[in-house]
């Protein structure tokens, strides 16, 4: 179970493929201009129901076969949640927590729950995440293989684990100068990165989840992951965050370079992107160092934390092409 704010969302992709699809679209989808009643959100595989909540309709216990994503529109709610699976309404609470506009529950599959209580005229969404993957026409061209273990000259690059919150709240989630030009808020205490940390962790079930603590003198100094993918299209875009006391050492271009080469080479990746913040030159010049070429401008398609609209700039490379040093073969004049 994961209890957060709606910004942090995105955070928690990787869980499973049909999860993600409902993250991607959340960004977008506008749950409160919707009416009342059952919608299908991606054709198959997310659905949401919609209306006014009622504490007598959360007497008994669910588990839901998939994930099931709740948003308190207007009011508030408070759930309880119990181990183990079922609906014995005997079964005793293990805890409880009120959720408010603003902030999403994400029970996983089979996790016990129940809404207990309610303020008069609740209304809430409540998003069911089918957990079976639609069988594709012939095997993936991928060969995903999860979050594997990567060095590099100066670098551990591993999986995110329990206790690694206080080098990450330390290192660069608290840092408002690190977060300046990125779409999450600076982690107000240790226990908001505790809880990312949480969703991070369980995100590592799955072999399309490829996430990566960049690890010095023995502890994570920053973050690397692949935020997006496209098995049908063979391509992915990467994400990274450096603590700052870590800039200017070329320790981010080293990483980058070694995930990048691992999703060409080992996964199969035909195309790997990143895009930074105009405002962020400096990041720009680590894609180009790390073997990344500029492709363009995309006019206003960051919406900052300030309610600004800001332009990123798009870096890219291909697998044929791909050098890790920032030399490519000459342009084809066609």
């Amino acid at each position: 179970m994961i209890v957060d704010r709606m910004e942090n969302l995105p955070e928690y992709a990787g869980l499973h493929a049909n999860l993600d699809a409902l993250i991607a679209r959340a960004r977008t989808l506008a749950p409160s201009a919707l009416r009342d009643g059952d919608h299908e959100v991606v054709p198959g595989t997310v659905f949401l129901r919609l209306g006014y909540a009622s504490a007598s309709q959360g007497r008994d216990w669910r588990s839901a076969d998939g994930f099931e994503l709740r948003l308190t529109l207007s009011g508030w709610q408070r759930f309880e949640y119990a181990a183990g699976e079922g609906d014995d309404a005997a079964a005793e609470p293990a805890g409880a927590f009120t959720l408010k506009p603003g902030s999403f529950a994400l029970f996983l599959p089979g996790e016990r729950h129940r809404m207990a209580e309610c303020a008069p005229g609740t209304r809430d969404a409540q998003y069911v995440v089918d957990t079976r993957l639609r069988a594709q026409e012939g095997p993936s061209p991928l060969r995903h293989c999860g979050t594997r273990e990567l060095r590099t000259p100066r670098l551990l690059l591993r999986r995110f684990r329990e206790g690694d919150e206080w080098a990450m709240f330390r290192n660069w989630c608290s840092d408002p100068e690190v977060t300046r030009t990125l779409q999450w808020p600076t982690h107000t205490g240790v226990d908001v990165t505790r809880r990312i940390l949480a969703g991070w962790v369980a995100a590592y079930r799955s072999e399309r989840s490829y996430h990566w603590a960049v690890a010095a003198d023995g502890e994570p100094i920053g973050d690397i992951a692949v935020n997006h993918h496209s098995d049908e299209n063979m391509d992915c875009e990467i994400g990274y965050c450096l603590g700052r006391k870590y800039w200017n050492q070329g320790l981010m271009t080293e990483a980058l370079r070694r995930v990048a080469e691992f999703l060409f080479a080992e996964v199969g990746f035909h195309r790997v992107t990143l895009r930074h913040d105009a405002q962020n030159p400096a990041s720009g010049r680590v894609m180009q160092k790390a073997g990344f070429r500029l492709e363009g401008v995309l006019r206003e398609s960051l919406k900052r934390k300030d309610g600004t609209f800001g332009d990123a700039l798009l870096y890219a490379a291909l697998a044929h092409e791909w050098t890790g040093n920032g030399d490519f073969p000459p342009t084809d004049p066609r």
